[in-house]
């Protein structure tokens, strides 16, 4: 978090931080989570080293 902004990151540079099904899956848990917190403002997914 960085103020209200949820920062999630993804990591799986060895296919340029492609989603499995499964980090699909967390990814959208992870955004049902952020959506029913009413402190958040927004969200960045962002990619590492890819």
């Amino acid at each position: 978090m960085e103020g209200n902004v949820a920062l999630l990151t993804i990591s799986s540079p060895e296919v340029r931080n492609g989603l499995t099904a499964e980090m699909g899956s967390q990814l959208a848990e992870h955004c049902e989570t952020i959506d029913a917190d009413k402190s958040i403002g927004a969200a960045i997914v962002r990619g590492d080293q890819g």
